[in-house]
């Protein structure tokens, strides 16, 4: 524990980031040159996901429709190596994709805070992870053939699974928890974070966000909720802004109280 560095309003340094967004999805520079480019991630909804045509229509109050024409997807995230993780195939085939996308966002993360192969945390790390959307689960638990469900079916799409899932591929010995405040989610994973590390309750932290769109039943919802823009476009602070657009993606921090250790060109909050 480094000295001084513990109490409500100690400093919480950010030692490593990793992500996969849409127009980025190899990392936080890649990231950074779309923010600085100005670029529209945004784009049709590719048919391996459903066949939006058949969900939507311009007019909210069509049943059963949604008016978002686009939205801000993620490819490949049918692609997963279990066995670097230690997952066998069977296993692999019953978990949410945003399980798999965490594991393999937060070994990247890990990585880019020089946290794997000589950590310097002695497995006292926590892990906070924010995400709320169960489609896999409803996909998957909600079928009408109960012979579809095996053994994986409740740890691969039950939310709660999610932090504990990467507490023990990295044999962390932190809290783990899964945060579900709907959107604001992620940040509040970020703020329990940085609060068990004053606590003292862990020596790193691995603050996590993810979400993706596999049904589009989401869509619809929120379309009836009239929440939804027309334009698939969000424009906060906008005279324009007409709601919000459905996107995808995860994002994760590495934190650890700022001090002793930590390298110079450390981001501290």
């Amino acid at each position: 524990m480094d000295a001084g560095a513990t109490g409500r309003s100690a400093p919480i340094a950010v030692v490593g980031i990793a992500c996969r967004l849409p127009g980025a999805e190899d990392g936080a520079a890649n990231f950074w040159n779309l923010l600085a480019s100005g670029t529209d991630a945004v784009a049709p909804i590719p048919p391996e996901r459903w066949d939006h045509r058949s969900w939507y229509d311009a007019d909210p109050t069509a049943p059963g429709k949604t008016r978002q024409c686009e939205a801000g997807m993620l490819g490949r995230i049918d692609r997963f190596d279990g066995a670097h993780f230690g997952i066998s195939p069977r296993e692999a085939e019953a978990m949410d994709p945003q399980q798999r996308i965490l594991l393999e966002t937060v070994w990247q993360a890990l990585e880019d805070a020089g946290e794997l192969g000589h950590p310097s945390h002695g497995g006292r790390v926590g892990v906070f992870v924010g995400l709320y959307n169960n489609n896999y689960g409803l996909i998957g638990r909600g079928s009408p053939e109960p012979a579809v469900i095996g053994g994986w079916s409740a740890s691969g799409t039950h939310t709660s699974i999610a932090a504990g899932r990467i507490s023990f591929t990295f044999g962390f010995t932190g809290p783990a928890i899964a945060v579900d405040t709907a959107c604001s989610s992620s940040l509040v994973a970020v703020h329990l974070a940085m609060q068990s590390l004053r606590n003292c309750e862990c020596d790193l932290a691995i603050a996590a966000g993810v979400h993706l769109l596999l049904s589009p039943l989401g869509l619809v919802a929120s379309s009836k909720l009239g929440a939804t823009s027309p334009s698939s476009r969000c424009r906060p602070f906008d005279a324009a802004a007409d709601g919000f657009a459905h996107a995808e993606g995860c994002g994760v921090v590495v934190l650890r109280r700022a001090g002793a250790g930590v390298r110079a060109r450390a981001l501290v909050l």
